[in-house]
């Protein structure tokens, strides 16, 4: 197959039927192909930035939407709950409750969470001899570790002491080489 700039469809697209037929042994073929994958790339982001703009919008929709329902409805929640204060409701630890027969209005009780401040109360719990609070996490030093070990023939060695290490303490993961086209 003759290569020529011009017939840069002709061949795209007979390589994409047949593309054990095409091969790239020039140059100019390579740089031919990092120009088509650069065009592709740049239809590909604007048809993304097309479709960030839909998403844009209906979310601007379902926020108008959102915000329509609210506006129209507040007004009969807030006389929904002068009326559930004038009625008899069942009570709970954390709600009241009153039953009708599309629904029921419910007054959640306000509650309380602590959230401690934990760097702070561990201080204040190692000051005041609280230790049974305390927890002691033990952990390897992973990084200083690694640097004292190698890889030899697939296993890992202490490079230190010539100990190989079993391959259910430390495996080793191949990260397979990644071809990237930069522009």
């Amino acid at each position: 197959m003759e290569f020529m700039v011009d017939d840069e469809y002709e061949l795209y697209t007979a390589m994409e039927d047949q593309p054990e037929t095409f091969t790239i042994d020039s140059d100019q073929k390579a740089d031919w192909a990092l120009k088509v994958i650069k065009q592709e790339t740049e239809e590909s982001e604007r048809l993304l930035r097309i479709a960030d703009e839909h998403i844009a919008q209906i979310n601007t929709q379902k926020e108008q939407i959102t915000q329509s329902l609210e506006n129209r409805t507040r007004y009969l929640k807030s006389l929904l709950h002068q009326y559930f204060m004038t009625v008899p409701h069942k009570e709970t630890k954390t709600q009241e409750q009153y039953k009708l027969l599309d629904g029921s209005l419910v007054f959640k009780k306000p509650s309380f969470k602590m959230a401690p401040d934990r760097e702070k109360l561990l201080a204040y719990v190692k000051a005041n001899n609280l230790h049974d609070f305390v927890k002691i996490k033990e952990d390897v030093d992973w990084a200083a570790y690694k640097k004292e070990c190698e890889i030899v023939d697939g296993k890992v060695v202490n490079v230190q002491t010539g100990d190989m290490l079993p391959e259910d303490i430390i495996t080793v993961e191949e990260d397979p080489g990644e071809f990237v086209v930069k522009f």
